[in-house]
Parts: C-alpha cells; structure tokens; sequence
C-alpha cells in the first residue's frame, strides 16, 4: 500500500574527495586513504567556541572508534575550492564535517549546542553508505527492508530490479535486513519500524527526497513514478533543513 510521500534530508552532502594539498586537506586524505571515519572542524582563527568544537569532534571520534580528529583553516587558500564544492564556503565557523571511511561527506554540523552522539548519528550504516554512493552517482535508490523469511520478498526484489531496468541503469537498489541493528538508525531516519510484518519499500529520488513508501508488494510501474517524482523544499548542506537535500552539482 503507497503511502504519502515524504521529504527526508538525508544528512549528507554527496562528493568523494578530490585531492588535498593543505596541512589539513593532507590529513583527511591520509585519514580517509586509511579506512577511518573523520571528524574535520572547519574553522578560522579567533573563533569564539574553537575549543570547544575541537573537544565535541574528539569525543565524537573516541567515541565512534576507528576515527580521527582533523582541522581545517577556512583562511588557507587551498581550502577555498574544497569548502565551496560542498556550499560551505559562508557556513558559519566552526562547524563540524563527518566523512565516513571511503571518504564521503556523510554530514554537517554546527559545533554550537551540538552533542557527540549528535555527531556520532551523523555517521552513516553500510546500506546507508550504498545509499550515498548511489545518490553521488546521480541515481535514485529502490530500498526495501524486509526479513528472510518474508514470503514477499523475492517478488518485491524482482519489482525493483525491474524499475531499475526500466530507469535504463539510473537507479540502485538496496536491500535491508530488518533484523540489522547496525541499519536501525537508518530505518528510523527511512521511517520503516523494524517490527514489521511485511516488507516496506521507500523510493529515493535523485536529489535525496523520498518519494514514495510502501507496505507489501508494490507494482514496477509505481516504483519507477515515484522515482520520477520532484518533492517540494529546498535542499541544504548536511541535510540541515527538513526538506531534503540535492546532491551538490
């Protein structure tokens, strides 16, 4: 059964890194050529609340486990070309960006009144990552989170594989086990319970809006619609808004 289409900033902005040359752009290449996820505090000097920022990203790195600290000087001219591929060139210093460990920019936070568990969620799951990576790639995203022993499931695969086909290649699909409690924060975020009793299928356009939500099966020409669909909102870095966000052109 369809569902209202929804709006779901998802908290990224979708560019691999490209190559670094500053202190701190050499660090994060280093960090995520490593396979660790990096916590980067953008900041220009004599800001108020640095230290802070500085001891927020730390915990957040301590705390997710096989990830760092770096920093990053908004005045340094190399920085210039990097912060404005991600629309952050007038962001508010000091904020926070949290690349996962193949080197996407996953989220943007302010470092004012923030937690380390609000930057810690900003860490994307694996099927998030396949997400991610599909969204860069300018497709949308067939998710569909179901158990093994669902009896739908195989025909619902089928249904999306076919979408994806009749989308001549510009679309993914991602497949979700409801029982992964590493996926569950993503669910959450997907507004799929976990308890369900039949696979649900979210539909993701290209600029990372959900378009569409279903319970059970789901026809191929439904998938393929939603898909084609423009929600309204703007778009923001980081999905700080709550109406979606565009993958950076």
């Amino acid at each position: 059964m369809y569902r209202h289409a929804r709006v779901f900033a998802l908290s990224l902005i979708l560019i691999l890194l490209p190559a670094l040359v500053s202190a701190g752009l050499a660090d994060l290449e280093k960090a995520t050529k490593n396979g660790k996820v990096v916590f980067a505090v953008v900041f220009e000097p004599g800001n108020a609340g640095l230290d802070d920022a500085r001891s927020l990203a730390s915990g957040a790195a301590a705390k997710t486990g096989n990830a760092v600290m770096i920093e990053i000087d908004r005045t340094s001219p190399e920085t210039a070309q990097f912060l404005y591929k991600y629309r952050l060139s007038f962001a508010p210093v000091p904020f926070v960006m949290v690349f996962d460990a193949s080197g996407i920019l996953a989220g943007v936070s302010p470092a004012a009144d923030k937690t380390m568990e609000d930057l810690v969620q900003l860490v994307p799951s694996p099927k998030k990552t396949e997400v991610l990576r599909a969204l860069y790639s300018e497709k949308s995203v067939f998710i569909t989170a179901m158990r093994e022993e669902m009896a739908m499931k195989d025909d619902i695969s089928k249904r999306c594989l076919e979408a994806c086909n009749q989308l001549n290649g510009k679309a993914a699909y991602v497949k979700i086990d409801l029982n992964d409690e590493k996926e569950l924060s993503f669910l959450k975020q997907l507004q799929v319970n976990p308890k369900s009793t039949d696979p649900v299928t979210v539909v993701i356009n290209t600029r990372g809006q959900i378009t569409g939500s279903y319970a059970g099966m789901v026809e191929t020409t439904a998938l393929v619609s939603s898909a084609a669909t423009a929600a309204g909102g703007g778009c923001c870095p980081g999905g700080g808004g709550g109406k979606g966000c565009a993958v950076p052109r």
